[in-house]
């Protein structure tokens, strides 16, 4: 896992879009590592296996891309998301879970989560999601700062 580094301008070619993941599920984490290895243009650039952690290596890292657990050892993945979406700039956070109630849902999108999939059912969806946000970031242009790409990205908000 590269470290890379926040704010610095691209040179020919664009840096891949930085993911970090957020996860307490070893075996669903080696999966999510695997799905994102197969990316073009995407690296995992760290993990935390706990709320505690997570703000603090998401602060470190300054990722493009937040896949974020609800239920976390130490604390609650809505938590992580309140602190991060208040970061400048903030990463584009995906929850992923298996608790995909209504409240949840809900609670997540008010707190700034762009997507909300459920892990029994919509996890394959991730890979597409991704490509469609690389394919984005690939048409800017080659001196855009991390800052200005992550702001840049969307993501189909349905719920």
């Amino acid at each position: 896992m590269n470290n890379g580094h926040a704010g610095q301008a691209y040179k020919k070619k664009s840096a891949p879009m930085k993911i970090f993941l957020v996860e307490d599920s070893a075996v669903v984490r080696e999966r999510l590592v695997a799905m994102v290895s197969e990316l073009r243009g995407a690296e995992i650039v760290g993990y935390a296996e706990d709320a505690r952690r997570a703000t603090e290596y998401i602060v470190a890292f300054q990722p493009d891309v937040l896949l974020l657990d609800i239920q976390l050892s130490g604390g609650s993945g809505i938590e992580v998301l309140r602190k991060v979406t208040r970061m400048q700039p903030a990463p584009v956070v995906i929850i992923l879970t298996n608790y995909a109630t209504p409240e949840y849902r809900l609670a997540c999108r008010q707190a700034g989560a762009e997507l909300f999939l459920d892990k029994s059912s919509e996890t394959d969806q991730l890979v597409d999601i991704l490509k469609g946000m690389i394919r984005q970031l690939g048409i800017l242009p080659l001196v855009t700062p991390f800052a200005r790409r992550r702001r840049s990205l969307r993501v189909d908000r349905s719920w």
